[in-house]
């Protein structure tokens, strides 16, 4: 069996977790269970996926356990079906690869709004989401209405790991929050994820790759008083001299839901 990705679904964040700056720090755990029913609509997934529901907590020095957010999580082969069954897959992803690239080019001259990334930082600093310089990889960023397309790097986190060393990974914390960075250059209000319908990440080099480029198309929409919903496709490509072929989705995340830190007035 081929690794092919992950996905993450129904994943639901309950609350924050905070670290204390203290030498104990903070204990946590993930605890996972394999699912009874495996099911999904997802083309991607073949017999070999493997798929568990997850919880995350922690545990305070003299505190109880606490449930941080839990979820599904599939492990995605690609098992040796059939030539028609890979003929079928094979189709299905250059239409999605084609529909998106499509996508990406009509973004790039629709969205013409610049947006200068470190301004954006600072707005945010201002309303109290504060992020570090490894957490800053934003590096072009372009909106109009409810859409924008940009590019982030992948940041150099191993050099500032102890003896620099870093364990192997498909992407980095620091790099799939950036992703998510781009659907607050489309509001003005402090807002935090609280739920994610669906996040797919493709087993590619290029997602852990230190100061590769990738391309970021984001559409948000309010949809009640305090909450907010976003798609986000991540690209093999940069913003600048993309095309259609280099828009193969690397990462897909349908229905992320943002809910604001306060109400409006």
């Amino acid at each position: 069996l081929v690794f092919s990705g992950v996905l993450i679904s129904q994943f639901r964040i309950h609350k924050a977790m905070i670290i204390p700056t203290t030498a104990h720090g903070l204990e946590f755990a993930l605890n996972m269970t394999k699912h009874s029913e495996y099911h999904s609509e997802h083309s991607i997934h073949d017999a070999g996926s493997s798929k568990y529901r997850f919880y995350i907590y922690s545990k305070p020095l003299d505190g109880a356990w606490q449930e941080h957010g839990d979820g599904i999580v599939t492990i995605v082969a690609k098992s040796p079906a059939g030539v028609i069954a890979k003929e079928r897959q094979e189709r299905e992803d250059t239409v999605k690869a084609e529909e998106h690239g499509l996508t990406c080019q009509r973004a790039m001259e629709f969205c013409d709004e610049i947006v200068i990334p470190r301004q954006l930082y600072e707005t945010l600093d201002v309303i109290g989401m504060n992020y570090g310089p490894v957490f800053q990889n934003i590096t072009s960023l372009r909106k109009r209405d409810e859409e924008c397309i940009g590019t982030i790097r992948v940041p150099d986190t191993k050099s500032l790991m102890p003896s620099k060393f870093e364990y192997p990974h498909v992407i980095h914390p620091a790099t799939l929050d950036s992703i998510f960075h781009t659907a607050f250059a489309l509001g003005s209000e402090a807002m935090v994820p609280s739920f994610i319908d669906s996040v797919y990440v493709a087993n590619s080099l290029l997602l852990s790759t230190q100061g590769h480029d990738l391309m970021v198309y984001t559409k948000a929409k309010r949809r009640q008083l305090r909450d907010a919903s976003a798609k986000l496709v991540v690209s093999d490509s940069s913003m600048e001299g993309s095309s259609e072929d280099g828009c193969k989705p690397l990462i897909v995340v349908e229905d992320m839901t943002f809910t604001a830190l306060t109400a409006n007035p």
